[in-house]
């Protein structure tokens, strides 16, 4: 069978109009459709997890709820502990005596810093350095021990101890202290 040329055209025109509406039907149809129906999915799975932090958050609130007065009785246990006034008038004075109590003898106590403590409203963590310049090293080493186990809100971060080449048999001591106060 042989086509003439007019029926070939038609044939070229009827194939070429196929493809141009087929590419139309992929490009103007189904890419956006699937574009947006990937969106959906996306969207449906930052709901879920949205939906899931939502949750965790009400089970939270509810769980501070049910302890809110248990908590608040830990932070007025705590608030009790702390003494009044400006910690600089009052911590110095109270490690020092402590100190010097258990033997260490004389003390240099400064404030280095205050930052808000998370989570606990109302009280400031503060970070001291205290300056033993001349101590036994078993006193003193008694005297960080019943400076810790004497105040509960009281946290040794560090301690260096070099020895002191006039006098063998004592030491010099620099703590690292935190402390939990009101604000």
């Amino acid at each position: 069978m042989k086509l003439e040329k007019s029926e070939l055209e038609k044939l070229l025109l009827g194939v070429l109009l196929f493809g141009g509406v087929a590419y139309a039907y992929w490009a103007f149809l189904l890419s956006p459709l699937h574009s947006k129906e990937v969106q959906a999915r996306l969207a449906g799975v930052d709901l879920d997890r949205k939906l899931k932090d939502a949750q965790e958050k009400v089970a939270k609130g509810d769980r501070a709820t049910r302890e809110g007065p248990g908590v608040q009785q830990v932070l007025d246990q705590v608030a009790a502990m702390v003494p009044e006034g400006a910690p600089v008038a009052w911590f110095p004075s109270q490690v020092s005596a402590v100190l010097r109590d258990t033997g260490a003898g004389k003390s240099a106590v400064r404030l280095i810093s205050e930052s808000p403590e998370k989570g606990v409203e109302g009280f400031v963590r503060t970070v001291w350095a205290v300056e033993v310049p001349r101590a036994e090293f078993v006193p003193l080493i008694r005297s960080v021990a019943a400076l810790e186990d004497g105040h509960p809100l009281l946290e040794v971060t560090s301690l260096g101890i070099e020895g002191i080449r006039e006098d063998p048999e004592k030491v010099r001591a620099v703590l690292g202290l935190k402390r939990l106060v009101k604000k």
